[in-house]
């Protein structure tokens, strides 16, 4: 990787956290040595008394760091026990999101079956109009909230299913990802590292990466959706059910 790729801005710095205070780096550039530097907000508003952390060199950071991600994090033996290890941690909470699905959508049935009961009151004559709006809203909301968590949990699901049914598919993405990180200009290289890269802890001295398996967009789709997998430059989305992997 060029260097000057890189150089044009601070890459990391919405994923670095101060290993010793917990805080955020920022990026702080040296006018008179031309270096540019990650620094700990404690430190760069306290000094040394606010934080011991030393100044991080920005170049030498951001090239270690790629170097791990894609020397290591997407190696394929890596992946591979990655997805073995989150396959069986989802093998379980794929049975309970399933029910979860199944259970909304049995409460959404029963919503839209109390609607229908209004309806033909009020076509009776039953209710006035107001009435008839009083005891239809609160349906409706309900309804609306309801398929909005059938949404959310029929994602998960969606996710969880393809880590567990289509490992080759993910495996082949992630690798997609890695080749586009490697010829991408920062800032598009910075977008997608914050896709699945949750947080990098730095200690004097060593960085610890905790990050996700990138996933497809809309991963898990049914055989019958027309949704096609986005390309590599497109947003990557891990799934928020997986277990976060850790390597130092």
């Amino acid at each position: 990787i060029n260097p000057r790729q890189v150089s044009s801005e601070y890459m990391l710095t919405s994923m670095l956290r101060c290993g010793l205070c917990g805080e955020k780096l920022t990026g702080k550039y040296s006018k008179q040595a031309s270096l540019r530097y990650y620094v700990c907000t404690n430190r760069k508003k306290h000094a040394v008394a606010g934080c011991e952390l030393p100044f991080v060199n920005a170049e030498n950071c951001d090239q270690e760091v790629l170097r791990v991600i894609l020397d290591d994090l997407f190696s394929t033996e890596n992946l591979q026990a990655a997805m073995d290890i989150i396959g069986k941690e989802l093998s379980g909470p794929y049975e309970q999101q399933a029910t979860t699905v199944r259970i909304l959508e049995d409460q959404i049935r029963k919503v839209q079956e109390q609607q229908e009961r209004v309806m033909q009151g009020y076509e009776a004559g039953a209710y006035s109009v107001t009435d008839f709006a009083k005891r239809m809203e609160p349906l409706r909301r309900s309804e609306v909230e309801l398929a909005k968590k059938k949404a959310d949990a029929e994602r998960d699901l969606d996710q969880q299913a393809a880590v567990i049914a289509q490992p080759q598919m993910v495996l082949n993405f992630a690798r997609d990802v890695g080749e586009f990180i490697k010829h991408s200009a920062a800032k598009e290289r910075k977008q997608v590292l914050k896709k699945f890269v949750k947080t990098i802890w730095v200690h004097p001295g060593r960085v610890k990466i905790i990050y996700s398996i990138p996933l497809p967009r809309d991963a898990g789709k049914s055989k019958n959706s027309d949704t096609e997998l986005g390309p590599p430059g497109d947003p990557v989305s891990p799934s928020a059910l997986l277990s976060p992997h850790t390597r130092g």
